[in-house]
């Protein structure tokens, strides 16, 4: 009765099924239904518990390793996955589902040893094109998530941060609202609306009043906003050279804000 529930994608009913049998008679069979259940609901963390369940009863249940290692990947947790898979191939060498995802997993922690290198040295575009897959195979990795956002402001992208983060809302909500709403700040500051960044920060803060990512991203605005009204001030008194020099603090503070730097590069072209 589960797996014909199974098979007609009525997961939730194929858990209760499962359950049901489990509770009968623990089996390893049993527990890896389940977990390919949850798998089809993005309950990842679930899957990896019942594979461990069912590694427990059989530790030569090699499709509890497979499992396992895919629920990994979709975690961003990529060292964990390759352990899982070699796992799995060191009991069955010729299993080519294990070979392929653990082809997966090298390839992506590979791109994601790149994406440091090429955001350490400012190759933006490279990091993004990267980033597109590490999103698409590890879908609840929020570092991965957080770092595309970012790299497309940094590459002045500001629209597509935003049609982005618009795909991910849902995602966002419901695992991490706070993140969600300091990239939706970050995405507003980098379009130069600095009350509108303000406004979603300090929503952000009264559903979590305790996110220190939050309260940071709120006191980099206030201190951007309050640098660039002293510098605007001494520019106004013909103080160039020291308006320059308070332009360049706000750079420090903001230094890949493209739209940002533009209206700072105005008063220092007028002052040649």
């Amino acid at each position: 009765q589960g797996n014909a529930q199974f098979k007609a994608g009525n997961f939730v009913q194929a858990i209760e099924l499962y359950t049901q049998a489990i509770n009968a008679h623990p089996d390893a069979v049993y527990y890896s239904n389940r977990a390919a259940c949850y798998f089809s609901l993005k309950k990842y963390k679930e899957v990896i518990a019942d594979c461990e369940a069912a590694k427990r009863i059989d530790p030569k249940f090699v499709k509890a390793y497979f499992r396992a290692g895919t629920a990994y990947i979709k975690l961003g947790m990529l060292p964990e996955a390759q352990q899982s898979l070699d796992a799995g191939l060191a009991l069955d060498a010729t299993d080519k589902s294990l070979h392929a995802e653990k082809d997966t997993v090298m390839l992506l922690q590979s791109y994601k040893a790149a994406v440091d290198a090429h955001i350490a040295n400012g190759e933006f575009a490279d990091a993004a094109r990267k980033l597109d897959l590490l999103v698409e195979k590890c879908e609840m990795a929020y570092d991965n998530f957080r770092r595309k956002a970012e790299v497309l402001c940094w590459m002045g992208d500001t629209d597509k941060a935003t049609a982005f983060l618009r795909e991910k809302e849902y995602t966002f909500k419901t695992y991490n609202e706070s993140l969600y709403y300091y990239l939706q700040a970050m995405v507003a500051r980098y379009k130069n609306a600095f009350e509108e960044s303000k406004r979603v920060l300090m929503t952000g803060l009264r559903m979590d009043p305790d996110s220190q990512l939050l309260k940071d991203s709120l006191k980099t605005v206030r201190a951007i906003e309050e640098a660039k009204a002293r510098a605007d001030a001494l520019f106004k008194q013909g103080k160039h050279k020291d308006a320059i020099a308070a332009y360049d603090e706000i750079i420090k503070l903001e230094p890949y804000n493209s739209c940002l730097l533009y209206t700072l590069t105005l008063p220092t072209i007028y002052s040649v």
